[in-house]
């Protein structure tokens, strides 16, 4: 099977367990990529001072080579002039160049994080882009709620396919200007490329079925910690888990919202010029929604790959026929 591409939008919920789907993905030679996970294991791949091999290479080099330590004054005097971050100094140090291309990232949406900023689209989706090369051709991959927005779907699109849709359009209009000189064989329209995705899953649920699943999941949460607890430590973990279930309530209303402002542009965005979107009701129970998940990924594997054949034998069915010219 060829690398299956697939972004899965879930409505009112960034929580894809909710819908009962990550526990089956392990069903097919899938790769799930939930964007949040992705920053997680970079900054954690930053810290863990992840270097390529061929920093790595050049380190073992220069094992042996004596390097002057620094006097406790000295050390001193520079750990009070430096009011810059771990990630800052990194960044503008040469071993910086050293890192892998994810610890790199990590750092920087570190020091985003740090000020109070949020990750730019741009570095997003170039965390994105840098763990689906690390997939298998093999292996099919999907994105958990990622593009969140217009904006990041356009840079993503651009990243994966090379093509920018908009600047092809505009292309396309400035061919259509009438001219004095017009050549019949030339073609005006120029071609938009395919989608990044073989296909765009909506899962559509009601933002009340989307809390409630939620509010099932924390209880079976709750209930499956240790009883033997007293009732001092129960109490206090009760009341933890309390402030934890509210801030992921808001969490989720957040995200309700910020579905909801941008989803019809995304919508617009998977269904022209080529309609990529399929929508399914999500609003039944977990076990029906899994199993007809389950069958429109194996749908759409089968078009794939009989695509795929089309597309080989019509390839050699050319050659064969230039070869007996």
């Amino acid at each position: 099977m060829d690398n299956l591409r697939l972004a899965l939008e879930v409505c009112t919920s960034a929580h894809i367990q909710a819908h009962g789907f990550r526990a089956d993905a392990v069903c097919f030679p899938i790769q799930v990529l939930s964007i949040d996970t992705l920053v997680q294991e970079a900054i954690q791949a930053f810290h863990n001072n992840e270097k390529s091999s061929g920093a790595l290479q050049k380190a073992a080099e220069e094992k042996a080579v004596p390097v002057r330590q620094e006097s406790s004054k000295e050390s001193q005097a520079s750990t009070n002039t430096r009011k810059t971050s771990k990630a800052e100094e990194v960044i503008a140090s040469d071993s910086f160049s050293e890192l892998t291309v994810r610890a790199q990232l990590g750092a920087k949406s570190e020091k985003l994080l740090k000020k109070g900023k949020s990750i730019s689209d741009t570095l997003l989706v170039s965390i994105l882009v840098n763990a689906i090369k690390y997939i298998p051709i093999s292996k099919g991959w999907v994105l958990d709620g990622f593009p969140m927005t217009l904006n990041q779907a356009k840079l993503l699109e651009e990243a994966l396919t090379g093509c920018n849709r908009n600047l092809i359009d505009l292309e396309g209009k400035k061919s259509q200007i009438s001219t004095l000189a017009v050549d019949p064989t030339t073609s005006r329209e120029v071609p938009l490329p395919s989608s990044a995705f073989d296909f765009v899953m909506l899962l559509d649920i009601s933002d009340n079925s989307s809390l409630n699943r939620m509010n099932d999941i924390m209880a079976e949460a709750f209930s499956s910690k240790t009883p033997h607890e007293d009732i001092n430590q129960r109490v206090a973990a009760k009341n933890q888990d309390v402030d934890e279930d509210q801030n992921l309530r808001d969490q989720i209303q957040h995200r309700i919202v910020g579905f909801l402002d941008n989803w019809p542009l995304l919508e617009q965005w998977f269904t022209e010029p080529e309609n990529i979107l399929i929508k399914i009701n999500a609003d039944i129970d977990k076990q029906s929604l899994c199993q007809k998940v389950k069958e429109m990924f194996m749908t759409e594997i089968m078009k794939k790959e009989n695509k795929g054949t089309e597309k080989s034998l019509t390839i050699y069915a050319k050659k064969k026929q230039n070869s007996t010219q």
